[in-house]
Protein backbone atom coordinates (compact mmCIF):
# COMPACT_ATOMS: atom_id res chain seq x y z
CA UNK A 1 0.00 0.00 0.00
CA UNK A 2 1.32 3.31 -1.05
CA UNK A 3 1.47 5.30 1.56
CA UNK A 4 2.35 8.82 -0.04
CA UNK A 5 -0.04 10.91 -1.69
CA UNK A 6 1.72 12.25 -5.00
CA UNK A 7 0.60 10.74 -8.07
CA UNK A 8 1.98 7.69 -9.58
CA UNK A 9 4.76 8.45 -11.99
CA UNK A 10 6.98 6.44 -15.03
CA UNK A 11 9.48 5.32 -12.68
CA UNK A 12 7.11 4.22 -9.96
CA UNK A 13 5.26 1.85 -12.23
CA UNK A 14 8.44 0.31 -14.27
CA UNK A 15 11.32 1.51 -11.95
CA UNK A 16 13.64 3.47 -14.96
CA UNK A 17 14.51 6.69 -13.95
CA UNK A 18 15.20 10.16 -15.18
CA UNK A 19 16.88 9.95 -18.50
CA UNK A 20 17.28 5.81 -18.66
CA UNK A 21 15.92 4.58 -21.87
CA UNK A 22 13.15 1.96 -22.50
CA UNK A 23 14.74 -1.94 -22.99
CA UNK A 24 14.83 -2.86 -26.89
CA UNK A 25 12.55 -5.89 -26.55
CA UNK A 26 9.97 -3.01 -25.70
CA UNK A 27 10.93 -0.34 -28.41
CA UNK A 28 11.10 -3.18 -31.30
CA UNK A 29 7.62 -5.31 -30.15
CA UNK A 30 5.60 -2.86 -32.18
CA UNK A 31 7.32 -2.96 -35.27
CA UNK A 32 7.77 -7.06 -34.76
CA UNK A 33 4.14 -7.08 -34.66
CA UNK A 34 3.47 -4.69 -37.85
CA UNK A 35 6.25 -6.84 -39.54
CA UNK A 36 3.89 -9.98 -38.74
CA UNK A 37 0.43 -9.06 -39.59
CA UNK A 38 1.64 -6.92 -42.96
CA UNK A 39 3.70 -10.11 -44.43
CA UNK A 40 0.34 -12.23 -43.63
CA UNK A 41 -1.88 -9.89 -45.53
CA UNK A 42 0.20 -9.71 -48.60
CA UNK A 43 0.21 -13.13 -48.16
CA UNK A 44 -3.15 -12.93 -48.99
CA UNK A 45 -4.08 -14.24 -45.06
CA UNK A 46 -7.17 -12.73 -42.68
CA UNK A 47 -5.23 -10.10 -40.62
CA UNK A 48 -8.13 -11.28 -37.92
CA UNK A 49 -7.50 -14.64 -38.40
CA UNK A 50 -3.58 -14.32 -37.97
CA UNK A 51 -3.89 -12.54 -35.28
CA UNK A 52 -6.16 -14.50 -33.17
CA UNK A 53 -4.22 -17.93 -34.41
CA UNK A 54 -1.09 -15.87 -32.93
CA UNK A 55 -2.23 -15.28 -29.48
CA UNK A 56 -3.98 -18.66 -29.07
CA UNK A 57 -0.07 -19.97 -30.01
CA UNK A 58 -0.96 -20.97 -33.40
CA UNK A 59 1.29 -18.38 -35.35
CA UNK A 60 0.90 -18.04 -39.13
CA UNK A 61 4.04 -18.83 -40.62
CA UNK A 62 4.87 -18.34 -44.61
CA UNK A 63 4.97 -20.63 -47.36
CA UNK A 64 8.40 -21.62 -48.69
CA UNK A 65 9.29 -19.65 -51.59
CA UNK A 66 9.55 -21.57 -55.23
CA UNK A 67 11.95 -23.40 -56.34
CA UNK A 68 13.80 -21.90 -58.92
Amino acid sequence: MRKSKKPLTRSDVDGSSAGESLPTCRAETPYAICGFVYTAAKHGVDIMTVIRDALLGRAWIPPDPAPV
